[in-house]
């Protein structure tokens, strides 16, 4: 079935049978074209044919719940879309295209290097952000870290708000 699904993707455009398509059998669709979120921001990057944004000033063509990465630099990179896109993909393409510095290009070394990175939600279709299952759990010990970096993207991005909390926990 699958190879038949291969045979035929040419034919599957952009919409809702891309997403799907994608998810259940990992047909890539690099065709796909992902509309521009806002009226003044640019996407730096492509990931699987969504866009990512660097400090954008409106998220309200942004999905609820995407993926974010903030930096200890006060930086905020937002998946436009909420697609299966997962924070280690985000950091391995920032990193590939010289937006962060990983110590090591490694698939995933996003995950290794918390202590200069978070990993954020966005809540529902706020302009909150809470930590990802990810970041929740080493924050557990590592708090000040935590908290210095989202000091800094709360000081450098006043249309968002980053909250030291796992992202199902925030109330909107």
């Amino acid at each position: 079935m699958l190879n038949r699904i291969k045979t035929y993707q040419q034919f599957i455009y952009e919409g809702v049978g891309d997403i799907y398509a994608n998810k259940e059998f990992h047909i890539p669709y690099d065709n796909f074209i992902s509309t521009t979120n806002s009226k003044n921001d640019k996407p730096i990057i492509k990931i699987k044919g969504i866009n990512v944004f660097k400090n954008p000033k409106d998220l309200s063509n942004f999905d609820s719940n995407v993926r974010a990465l903030g930096t200890i630099g006060g930086d905020i990179y937002i998946i436009e879309k909420d697609f299966y896109i997962l924070h280690g993909d985000l950091g391995d393409e920032l990193n590939k295209k010289g937006f962060i510095s990983l110590n090591r290009n490694r698939i995933g070394q996003i995950y290794d290097e918390l202590d200069k990175f978070v990993l954020l939600h966005r809540v529902k279709n706020t302009n909150l952000f809470g930590l990802s299952d990810t970041n929740y759990n080493y924050d557990m010990n590592n708090s000040k870290k935590v908290d210095k970096i989202i000091e800094n993207i709360n000081n450098k991005n006043k249309n968002i708000k980053i909250i030291n909390e796992h992202h199902e926990y925030i109330k909107k």
